[in-house]
């Protein structure tokens, strides 16, 4: 799933002096839609309006023998977001 990329992925180096280095983009997206909106909107006014979607890479970093490894994650937040509006039509509109 795009909203939590890293979720049951095993991170394990195999020498010492290595250590695993994470970039995660994170883009964020809004939705609209009137019928989920309504429906929770008396439970909790921002229920499925925001989510970030996250794009993950990593890869192995390797250290100098006098430096310690240090797992490393990097955030990109992205200028730009992303909204979907949900609409429809009647058939007979066609």
């Amino acid at each position: 799933e795009t909203t939590r990329p890293m979720d049951g992925n095993v991170y394990v180096t195999q020498n010492v002096h290595e250590a695993h280095h994470h970039y995660l983009k994170v883009v964020t997206t809004d939705f609209d839609n009137p019928s989920i909106n309504q429906r929770y909107s008396q439970r909790n006014p921002n229920y499925g309006r925001r989510a970030y979607q996250i794009l993950q890479s990593s890869q192995v970093s390797y250290y100098r023998n006098d430096m310690v490894p240090e797992a490393k994650f990097t955030y990109d937040l992205s200028p730009i977001a992303i909204s979907f509006r949900m609409t429809s039509r009647r058939w007979y509109d066609y």
